[in-house]
């Protein structure tokens, strides 16, 4: 892999994962993670971003729905990072990360 970075992502935006990724290590630690198959991963991250596209101009105003998208997003790319975390460290010991198996995969 590459070290090279051709695209810098924003600070603020790169702070406001990190917290949200503390945020979120306070519940859910790297053992209650690995358990977690590509399934709950990808309904979690879906969560919110459905969230994030939901929109009721006659209930809230603009800088508000345009605030709860950005915290939605936010969420969204920070359980994005907890799924590879999780998938690297079930893989640690050989290099290979993995996520557990579905119920339907079979073992």
């Amino acid at each position: 892999m590459s070290t090279s970075r051709p695209i810098a992502i924003p600070h603020n935006i790169i702070d406001d994962i990190e917290a949200e990724r503390g945020y979120s290590a306070q519940y859910w630690d790297k053992d209650f993670d690995s358990l977690n198959t590509i399934n709950d991963w990808a309904a979690y991250i879906n969560i919110y971003l459905a969230r994030g596209t939901k929109q009721s101009p006659q209930l809230e105003t603009a800088d508000s729905m345009h605030s709860r998208q950005r915290v939605a997003l936010v969420k969204a790319a920070s359980l994005c990072i907890s799924a590879l975390e999780a998938f690297d460290n079930n893989g640690a010991d050989d290099g290979d990360g993995f996520f557990e198996p579905r119920h339907y995969d079979g073992n």
